[in-house]
Formats: structure tokens, C-alpha cells, sequence
């Protein structure tokens, strides 16, 4: 058998690897991983902003409440001076001075009883923001 110019069989290979898309595709992939822990640092931090917001929060409640009792006692004990001064001022063993000094520190008892108030409405609210609510 004689071979002609057409009775041959060719095997061929063809391999094509990218040279300029290679890097693009891992420079892509690694700014994608870059990204994904970045958000992840976000979540992280939020979470723990959160969590500092409704500490502070809860502590500043927690305070207001004890400064509302040491305030209420103090309260009590300025308005029994009060009642003292004047019954001694009546008896004539004080002065009109000593009395009005004890009335001053009654006022100044209740305005501070009005400023925990307000604290405490103020700490409450944050709280309840903290929270989740209003």
C-alpha cells in the first residue's frame, strides 16, 4: 500500500492559559476576601458599640436610682431641720438667720431631688433606646 499525501493522522494538544486574566481573576478574589473581613470587622464592631451603648446605658439607670435615694434622705433629713428651726425660732432659741439657713438647704434639697428626676427620666430613656425601643 502505497501512502498518499491525505492518509495521515494527526493528534494534536492545544493548552492556553491566560497570562493577562490570571492576575485579574486572583487580584479580584483576594480584593473579595479583603472585603469580606472588613465587613466582618464592621459587624464586630457594631456588636460591641451595641453592647457599650446599653452597659452605659444600664449603669446610668443604676445611678440615678441610688443618687434618687441618697437625695430622698438628705430630703427628709433638711425638712426636719427645717421643722426644728422654726420651732426653735418660735421658743426664741434661734435666730432668724439659723432659720432661714435650714429653709435654704430644704429648697436646695428639692432642687436637687427635681435634678435626679430629670436624670433619671434622661438615663431611662437612654436605656430603653439601648434597647431597642423609642
Amino acid at each position: 500500500m502505497v501512502k498518499g499525501w491525505n492518509d495521515y493522522n494527526v493528534i494534536g494538544l492545544t493548552f492556553s492559559w491566560p497570562i493577562f486574566y490570571g492576575w485579574l481573576t486572583s487580584s479580584k478574589v483576594e480584593q473579595a476576601i479583603i472585603d469580606l473581613k472588613q465587613t466582618q470587622l464592621i459587624k464586630e464592631k457594631t456588636v460591641k458599640d451595641i453592647a457599650l451603648e446599653l452597659k452605659t446605658a444600664y449603669i446610668s439607670l443604676k445611678n440615678a436610682v441610688v443618687k434618687f435615694k441618697s437625695v430622698e434622705a438628705d430630703l427628709i433629713l433638711y425638712k426636719d431641720n427645717l421643722n426644728t428651726a422654726e420651732e426653735k425660732y418660735n421658743q426664741g432659741q434661734v435666730s432668724i438667720l439659723d432659720k432661714n439657713d435650714a429653709g435654704l438647704k430644704y429648697k436646695t434639697a428639692i432642687f436637687n431631688k427635681n435634678e435626679v428626676i430629670y436624670d433619671y427620666i434622661i438615663a431611662k430613656e437612654s436605656f430603653n433606646k439601648a434597647q431597642g425601643g423609642i
